[in-house]
């Protein structure tokens, strides 16, 4: 599914740059907190299934879940996945090698749930002063499981059936220091928030002033 049409050019253009600014606002604020560079790099915005995003993220290992329920002009789940075995180097290089593993443990969950907070509402930010609207965000929450059991119930209240299940993704490399970090950034699509996240972006296009779309409203 990953590249089927379901947007056209444009409006995948306008959604990838809206995802950038909203990592790199993301990246500048964790740069700020660890006082060390971050740069977090968005190659692609891709559409997948639950089962062709768990294949990218490996069937095997387990993926630590950063999850914030959101409402507005469309309605989704947004994650951030990180492979569990690369979690605590994440939380390592961001607090400090001079801390023990055990203290690191103890803060793991605590620092990545501040972690994905920051990237997810950086990206949701950004949607939002894009589209000139705002969103209801849920307090986030961490979940640990392998791939083909991580949405496991989360379509359930969607009430989608299981041919419809769409996962907006991005496949996000963090570089912080001298080791480079891959995750993804995920956003589970309840049943018409699709359509509306496609008109969103629609009505987005029409009110820039081009050529093409003054004679649209005209």
């Amino acid at each position: 599914m990953s590249d089927s049409p379901l947007l056209h050019d444009l409006e995948l253009d306008l959604l990838t740059e809206l995802f950038n600014i909203g990592v790199s606002q993301a990246a500048t604020s964790l740069s700020q907190m660890v006082q060390q560079e971050i740069l977090l790099c968005v190659p692609r915005v891709e559409f997948s299934t639950p089962q062709e995003l768990a294949q990218r993220l490996g069937q095997q290992q387990s993926v630590i879940a950063i999850s914030q329920e959101i409402d507005g002009p469309f309605s989704a789940y947004a994650m951030l996945l990180f492979a569990e075995h690369n979690s605590l180097m994440v939380v390592r290089q961001m607090l400090g090698n001079q801390l023990s593993e055990e203290t690191l443990a103890e803060l793991q969950q605590e620092a990545l749930s501040e972690i994905g907070n920051i990237v997810l509402n950086a990206c949701i930010g950004a949607i939002s002063q894009g589209i000139n609207d705002s969103f209801d965000i849920k307090l986030p929450h961490i979940k640990v499981a392998t791939p083909d059991h991580l949405f496991d119930h989360l379509f359930d209240d969607f009430q989608v059936p299981s041919d419809q299940e769409t996962i907006l993704s991005l496949h996000i490399d963090m570089r912080l220091r001298d080791s480079q970090i891959t995750s993804y950034l995920a956003f589970l699509l309840r049943g018409i928030s699709f359509n509306q996240l496609k008109q969103t972006l629609i009505n987005v296009l029409i009110n820039i002033d081009t050529p093409e779309n003054k004679k649209l409203r005209r």
